[in-house]
């Protein structure tokens, strides 16, 4: 498979100390990958650097061979990087085909088979929908740019059980139709339980890389992470 991201030794400061130091890693075509850690291993700083949302202090980001480290956001999603973002930013007096609309363009019937809830409330104000129904239309938003790359941050924050469930079993059924994703989540025992391979990050630093079930069987990551 070839390489679709790859981000090379990044390192980022904020507030004056450093926020990741020396981080590299791969995505593969068609490949899904999660990244596990605490709250404020970096994670999220990780995806904005990718997204463009933030700049690094050194390193590179690129993008099936092309250098996209200095693109802003907007030149980013060009490029083929698409982000949903944690707390499910959206136009709430807008309808839920107006924020697409905004978000990505203009929605065909395959998004409104993937996500069948957001179907039934085209015309409704998204600020009425349920936390659910928010993140999948943060994906949605983020499906209609047509990515080579889709990062998801966190897309199970703040959801019941059941709907963890949806969105997880809609994500791997995106990747095994062809998306490549990049995940940050702090459901690690789902998280690895559907994705192909893992990084797991500390204090700014990947410290552990590897196929999902193998770090699944990980001493530390089942004491840290898995609840073992």
């Amino acid at each position: 498979m070839s390489t679709i991201l790859s981000v090379q030794n990044v390192s980022s400061r904020f507030g004056g100390g450093l926020k990741l130091s020396g981080v590299s890693l791969e995505v593969r075509q068609g490949e899904f990958v999660s990244i596990l850690g605490a709250n404020g291993a970096g994670k999220t700083t990780l995806l904005g650097i990718i997204s463009g949302l933030f700049a690094p202090v050194s390193g590179k980001v690129l993008l099936e061979g092309r250098d996209i480290t200095a693109l802003p956001p907007h030149r980013a999603v060009r490029a083929g990087v698409a982000l949903a973002p944690q707390n499910h930013p959206i136009f709430e007096t807008m309808t839920v085909d107006e924020n697409l609309a905004v978000g990505g363009g203009l929605p065909g019937a395959e998004i409104f088979e993937l996500f069948p809830n957001l179907a039934a409330k085209r015309g409704q104000s998204a600020g009425r929908l349920s936390g659910g129904e928010r993140q999948m239309l943060s994906m949605a938003q983020a499906l209609l740019t047509k990515p080579r790359i889709c990062l998801f941050d966190e897309p199970s924050s703040g959801l019941a059980p059941k709907i963890v469930q949806q969105v997880f079993a809609t994500i791997r059924h995106l990747v095994d139709n062809g998306l490549t994703v990049l995940m940050v989540e702090q459901n690690a025992k789902t998280a690895l339980q559907i994705s192909d391979r893992a990084y797991v990050m500390e204090q700014g630093r990947i410290v552990l890389e590897g196929a999902s079930r193998d770090i699944a069987m990980n001493g530390h990551v089942q004491r840290a992470y898995l609840g073992f």
